[in-house]
């Protein structure tokens, strides 16, 4: 019996670096910055933007793959999960300390260089450290100079394992609730950054919204100056095909050329969108006897398997079996048509649908997702906009592998 191969596709996860494809430029932004860093330059911040599921993490996760295999660089990739309110510029500062101590609990070596530098590590036994909580309080860095110092501190010491720098991510800042807290940090970083007599071989990278990034620049209008922008948008059609056959040569499947096309219009550049209709496509295959050739068949039932773990996942107040219906398949097919993104009105429909019952039917649909919240009022009389991008997306592709 053949043996059954993981699935290499996870929609809850980054891409896998050995599936990333695309971000060239970004990637070369990425490499200019750390290299200031590495000569001495300046501590670098960076904040790498972008819509959600757009690949920001994936970016981030690839780049310190490669910081790690060919720089030598010390990396650290830490999860944000503070939700108080007020949070202090102490308690921000020991967050990411903690979350340094966490992300290496592991590594045995680095835990013993961190403790002849703190003294306040007592012993790790069996992958749990047990801190000297009398030391953590007397010795840990009490503002962001001071996590700078330490930070520098740690760096020396690895400088006999080969490290050459660090590289410490801060990702899902959307989870703080005050954004206060993260504006300060960067600040200071900028503020202090020349005066500091240390190394600065340190790259800070922030993986964050659209939205949260205005939310900081309104706290600070300054953060341009101090944060190197790295904007992510949607990967072009030949990069997603690039993903896919990358993806299913390793699993020893060929992919036909009408086949990528497809899975290229349906997910439109969004990486969240080609790891679950990935998930969906390998799975099926692997649920009957796995062809040679993935073919328009295969993937048209992997694309309707993704649509409705998509509808579950992001329309919650409306059924999968419920957006197929008559109403929503014509207002798919003519947003498609019109080839609108975010924003429609009823005169675009109009101009479109000549039928009085096909419009009353597209209306209809687009009453109900009003109420769902999945619409909502745009600018003007007559316009309606999505919640955001994705959703716009799943609504003007429903049926399009049918």
């Amino acid at each position: 019996m053949e043996e059954v191969q993981a699935n290499p596709f996870n929609p809850q996860s980054p891409v896998d670096p050995n599936f990333f494809v695309g971000r060239k430029e970004a990637l070369k932004d990425l490499h200019i910055y750390m290299q200031e860093s590495l000569e001495g330059q300046r501590i670098n911040t960076i904040f790498i933007r972008g819509e959600r599921g757009i690949g920001k993490t994936s970016l981030a996760k690839y780049f310190r793959s490669i910081c790690e295999k060919t720089l030598g660089i010390t990396s650290f990739y830490l999860l944000l999960n503070e939700r108080k309110e007020n949070i202090s510029g102490k308690d921000f500062v020991l967050g990411i300390l903690e979350k340094i101590i966490e992300f290496k609990s592991s590594e045995k070596n680095f835990l013993k260089k961190l403790q002849s530098v703190s003294g306040f590590l007592e012993s790790i036994d069996l992958g749990i450290i047990k801190l000297k909580l009398r030391e953590v309080i007397k010795n840990s860095p009490d503002d962001t100079r001071e996590l700078l110092i330490f930070l520098d501190k740690i760096n020396a010491s690895l400088k006999s394992e080969g490290s050459t720098g660090l590289l410490i991510i801060l990702d899902e800042i959307e989870n703080l609730n005050s954004k206060e807290s993260i504006v300060n940090f960067t600040r200071t970083i900028s503020d202090i950054s020349d005066e500091l007599t240390i190394d600065k071989k340190i790259v800070f990278i922030i993986c964050g919204s659209i939205e949260t990034y205005e939310q900081i620049h309104n706290s600070d209008e300054r953060i341009g100056d101090f944060l190197k922008i790295i904007d992510v948008s949607q990967l072009n059609q030949e990069e997603v095909k690039e993903f896919y056959r990358k993806t299913f040569a390793l699993l020893r499947c060929n992919i036909t050329d009408k086949a990528l096309a497809l899975l290229a219009g349906y997910c439109s550049g969004y990486p969240q969108i080609m790891q679950r209709v990935g998930y969906e496509v390998f799975k099926n295959l692997n649920l009957r006897n796995r062809p040679s050739n993935i073919d328009l068949p295969e993937t048209s039932i992997g694309i309707n398997e993704a649509s409705k773990s998509w509808a579950k996942s992001h329309l919650l107040k409306i059924d999968y079996e419920d957006i197929t219906d008559k109403r929503f398949k014509l207002l798919a097919y003519t947003l498609r048509k019109i080839q609108t993104d975010l924003f429609f009105s009823e005169n675009r429909l109009k101009n479109e649908i000549t039928n009085k019952d096909d419009l009353q039917a597209v209306l209809d649909a687009i009453q109900l997702l009003e109420i769902s919240g999945i619409l909502k009022r745009g600018k003007q009389q007559g316009e309606w906009s999505f919640k955001d991008r994705l959703l716009s997306l799943f609504i003007q592709n429903i049926g399009i592998a049918e």
